[in-house]
């Protein structure tokens, strides 16, 4: 089953955090965050390396073609990997 994403929220001023994390994750996730204007690719950075969201479950080139790697790329416990994430929820 396909999740449903508000795309809206990316825009949004109403729209709430987690709304806006879930957007993000899910263009990290098929890769469109790599290929929209500089802010989204930035925020979508932002958000793996503090831990909100994970890196993709594919390796893809950006629009100017640089390497972002797949979760499965990392190391366990690293930026973009599960384990980081959760370890930087459990902090917050």
């Amino acid at each position: 089953m396909t999740e449903r994403v508000d795309m809206s929220a990316l825009y949004r001023e109403d729209a709430t955090f987690e709304e806006t994390i879930a957007v993000y994750q899910y263009m990290i996730d098929n890769g469109q965050a790599w290929h929209m204007e500089g802010h989204v690719g930035r925020t979508a950075m932002r958000l793996i390396e503090d831990g909100y969201c994970t890196l993709g479950p594919e390796r893809i080139k950006d629009y100017w073609g640089n390497t972002v790697p797949a979760i499965t790329d990392v190391v366990p416990g690293t930026k973009g990997s599960a384990e980081y994430a959760a370890a930087r929820r459990a902090e917050r």
